[in-house]
């Protein structure tokens, strides 16, 4: 899909397709615990320019976090350069390996500080060419919206994702566990759901389509026509298995999501299929 900054409706579809680029090139499943910092410039996509968020960049790096925190993510502003920067840190103990758990969990908690930054720079989008007296409304606000990922949010997270096996305490955790309200900073211009988009940066229907080849877009719009059930559902585990190898997406959370595509998936392949 070709991104369309011009859309006046600022909805989930909309920021997936503005932000998922910036997002893929944190690599946030592989940050080097060692390593400097990530750092990427909202300058270099095009998207984000015509959408007022070129003075905006976002790093990511992971640090010994004290007292059982799990991340955070900071903002500062740099009045030389004339640059927000926007910082997600999160606790080393997620980076001791790539074993595909480690890397659920990691991506788990990294989107959702990404969610915080793209709170941040849409509202820098509306404020950012504004007198200074908004400006520095616009860093009080981002102190005020500083909030830590403390070791029990973080296990309720995983929880609810299936990541891990959840307790006798916690046997109905559910999505979003975090809601708008958390995330929402109250500036920005974006109409949807910020806890909608945390799911769809996990995965969404976009995300769906484009890891499929086409050989299997063929194979999955032939199973729809023939209603082939036995078929459809060995095709969603195989597909499930690869997301949680190559995406890090658990199994509980992909079956979540593939259902509710499920309506869409039908009615496009049905109407496309020959």
């Amino acid at each position: 899909m070709t991104p369309y900054p011009g859309k006046s409706i600022h909805d989930v579809e909309w920021a997936i397709e503005i932000f998922r680029p910036l997002l893929k090139e944190l690599h946030i499943q592989y940050v080097d615990a060692k390593a400097k910092p990530c750092c990427i410039q909202a300058a270099r996509y095009r998207t984000l320019v015509i959408n007022g968020m070129a003075r905006c960049l976002v790093a990511i790096q992971a640090q010994s976090i004290p007292n059982g925190k799990k991340g955070y993510t900071t903002s500062i502003y740099n009045k030389k350069r004339d640059l927000f920067i926007f910082s997600i840190v999160l606790n080393e103990d997620l980076y001791q390996s790539d074993d595909v758990e480690l890397r659920m969990q990691r991506k788990a908690l990294a989107i959702h500080e990404f969610v915080h930054c793209v709170a941040a720079m849409l509202s820098v989008s509306v404020l950012g060419k504004g007198p200074s007296i908004l400006i520095n409304q616009l860093k009080e606000r981002l102190k005020e919206k500083l909030v830590v990922t403390a070791s029990d949010d973080f296990e309720r997270l995983i929880a609810a994702l299936g990541i891990v096996k959840k307790d006798e305490q916690n046997k109905d955790i559910p999505l979003p566990l975090f809601n708008d309200k958390h995330f929402r900073i109250g500036f920005e211009d974006f109409q949807d759901d910020y806890a909608d988009l945390y799911l769809n940066f996990l995965f969404s229907y976009r995300l769906l389509l484009d890891m499929l080849p086409k050989d299997w877009i063929a194979q999955l719009k032939n199973l729809i026509k023939t209603n082939s059930i036995k078929d459809l559902a060995e095709f969603f585990n195989i597909l499930i298995q690869r997301l949680r190898e190559e995406k890090a997406i658990g199994e509980k959370f992909a079956i979540q999501r593939m259902r509710s595509f499920i309506p869409r998936l039908i009615k496009e392949f049905l109407l496309t299929a020959k």
